[in-house]
Order: structure tokens, then sequence, then C-alpha cells
């Protein structure tokens, strides 16, 4: 995250303390409410820049009767979904949400809260493995915010669809037709956060079939702005991915590192698999110990995002086996590597060592064992062919 950004999120996190201190519901609602984020990426970007204080919001005495409160309570379904993995709760809170608008006498600003709600259908039934699902919601997110207008949140959401429809193998070829529309979105939108995803996510597209074009796109996506202040952790984990697929470890380890280290707090728990997971097979050749280590702790936050299929109403989770999904071919891949170094027995005591650790933990070791200089040097700097 850029140093504005940071500021940025500080400064509205402290005014909004300082409003629920102060018992003003009117004006924490508002900050809650109307956060420049909403237009950016959607109420996901507004939790992560507010964290606990939205909850205080939610329960303050008269904030139901503040105009934007059912935005307040999106914010807070994302909020739970992130921080704890609640996603019965957040569910709930959306549901919540969608009833406080349809209740309110005054119209909310920006985009329609039923697009919020999709989104976060889709990133539980992406949790859980349900990749069709989430392919069907994230479609009908990127079809709301087209509809009204917002091009760079429409083009932000299609290039998620394109993301769950590579991971799990649905209708591959209709991926590349849908991120080339979510570039030329993001491109007419000239949002550059909008931009650098639906290149990355068309790169992922063509990583396997057209590698240099992938190449291409990735270093188009880092040189537009591999720091930039609207950055999202979803930006450096479709980055990783594409690295991954590329097999250029030294670039997927950089930017599954820097997804981690920006936004560790408010990644969702399978942005936070999958960036262990590149991250265990970017260093598996180099550093087995290390590598079977997060390689357990990355099957362990797999296991926790899909915890959430038994409170969803999803069809059905696809089989997503190594050989159906990349990122956890590379995790297999990089057990076979860590055998081949260590023995079996050492890889599979290394591995419970690794599951035991909380997502937090693990992320910290992983950073812990990562080169500082690729950590601080700018991604825009770094060669993507090594």
């Amino acid at each position: 995250m850029g140093r504005s950004a940071t500021l940025e999120r500080d400064n509205v996190r402290l005014a909004l303390i300082n409003v629920i201190s102060d018992g003003d519901s009117g004006t924490a609602v508002a900050l809650v409410a109307n956060q420049p984020n909403r237009h950016v990426q959607g109420l996901a970007g507004v939790g992560a820049v507010l964290l606990e204080p939205v909850a205080r919001v939610v329960e303050m005495p008269n904030a139901p009767e503040a105009p934007g409160y059912p935005r307040v309570l999106m914010v807070a379904a994302y909020q739970t979904l992130y921080s704890g993995g609640d996603y019965a709760s957040s569910q709930e809170l959306a549901g919540r949400a969608l009833d406080a608008k349809q209740a309110g006498t005054a119209p909310l600003q920006g985009p329609e809260i039923e697009m919020d709600a999709w989104s976060l259908r889709a990133i539980i039934a992406l949790s859980a493995g349900a990749y069709a699902d989430a392919v069907a919601a994230y479609s009908k997110a990127a079809a709301i915010a087209r509809q009204d207008g917002y091009l760079g949140v429409a083009a932000n959401y299609l290039s998620y669809v394109v993301n769950a429809r590579v991971l799990g193998g649905v209708d591959p070829q209709k991926a590349i037709s849908e991120a080339r529309d979510a570039v030329a979105l993001a491109r007419q939108s000239g949002m550059p956060g909008a931009v650098v995803q639906s290149v990355h996510s068309l790169a992922l597209v063509l990583a396997e079939h057209d590698p240099q074009q992938a190449t291409a796109l990735l270093t188009e996506g880092l040189e537009r702005g591999g720091d930039f202040d609207d950055a999202t952790s979803g930006i450096f984990i479709t980055g990783c991915m594409v690295a991954g697929r590329l097999r250029d470890w030294k670039m997927t380890l950089a930017l599954s590192a820097r997804g981690m280290q920006g936004w560790r707090w408010d990644m969702s728990p399978l942005w936070a698999a999958i960036a262990l997971a590149e991250c265990t097979r970017a260093i598996a050749e180099t550093r087995p110990e290390v590598a079977a280590i997060l390689r357990g702790a990355a099957y362990a936050a797999f296991d926790h995002a899909r915890t959430i299929r038994d409170n969803t109403q999803s069809t059905g989770r696809e089989a997503a086996g190594p050989g159906s999904n990349f990122v956890l071919a590379a995790l297999t891949e990089a057990g076979d590597l860590v055998t081949a170094a260590l023995g079996d027995e050492r890889r599979r005591q290394l591995r419970i060592q690794g599951a035991a650790m909380t997502t937090d933990e693990a992320v910290s070791y992983a950073l812990a064992n990562i080169d500082p200089e690729l950590l601080a040097a700018p991604i825009v700097q770094r060669d993507v062919a090594t």
C-alpha cells in the first residue's frame, strides 16, 4: 500500500473513532457510507480501510435512522468475512443491509448495494471451491456496476469472473473474451487499479498458451503501477498467479510477498491461501525446509477457506484437485521438490508444523524468510524475466 493511501486510511479511522466516542452516529454513518473507496473497488475496500470501528457504528444508537446505514451494514458484512471468516454472520449482515435499503426513505448514493451483495456471494462461493457459482455471482455484480456507469468497478468484477473461470476450469475460452472486455472497460474508466487488475487477469488466461503475450501484459501491469495507492491485494494475488503459471519464481515470490506484506490484515482467507501457495513453490528449490513449512500452512489456509461450504447456498463444490487447479498443482510440485531434497519423513514433520500455524503466523514466517531487498524494492524496477 502506498504512503498516501496509508495516511488516508489512518486519518479516516481516527476520525471515525473520534465521532464514535462523541456519540455522533450520523457523522459516523456518513464516514463509512461515503468512503471514496466504494467507487474504486466496492465495499470490500471500505471495510479494509476502516477495520474494527465499523462494528461499533452498526450498534450506535440512532444509526439505523441515518442515511447510508444500509451501506454500513454491508461494509460490516465484508469486514466480518475478511477478519475472521465468519461467513454465516457475513451473509446475515448483507441480508440486513438489503432489507434496510428497501425500508429506507433516502436513496443511497453510489453503486447499488445489490452489487456488493453479489460480490460477497461470489467471494464465499470461490472460497468454497464452487467456481461456477462464483462466476455467476461476480458476473451479476459486474453487470450492475456496468449498468450504473461504474466502469472501473465493473472491470474489476469482470476480472474476478476471469480468475474464477481459470482457477476452476470453467469455460476458459469464454474467459479470454471476458478478460479483453474487462481491459477495455478499465481503460475507458481511467482507473489505474482496474487497468492493472484486468491486464493481469488477461495475462492469467493467456499464460499457458501464449506466455510471450502474458509476460508482456504482466510487465505492462507492473509498469503502470506496482506500488500505486489504490492497489488491492487482488492485484498482487492475480499477478503472482500469472508469474507462477509462467514459472518465473523470482517474480512469483516478489508479488506474493507484496500481497502479504501490504494487505496482511485485510486479505480474504482464499487470497492468503493462494499467496502462501505461490510463495511455497517459488522457494521450494532453493529453501526446501522453509517451503515445507509454508506448504503445510498453505494447505491449512485452503482448508480454512473451504469451511464455508456448509454455510452457503452453493450448487456444490467442483472438483479442484491438482489436475484442475494450477495453484494446487504448484503445491503438489513443491511437495515433490521438498521430498527429493529432505526425504518423505522430514517433509511430513515440517508440513505438520506449518499446518499448526495461524494464517497470520504463516504470513509472518513467509515474510521473515524472504530477502528484505525483494520486499523493499519497487516492483516496477524488477525484471519480469529472470
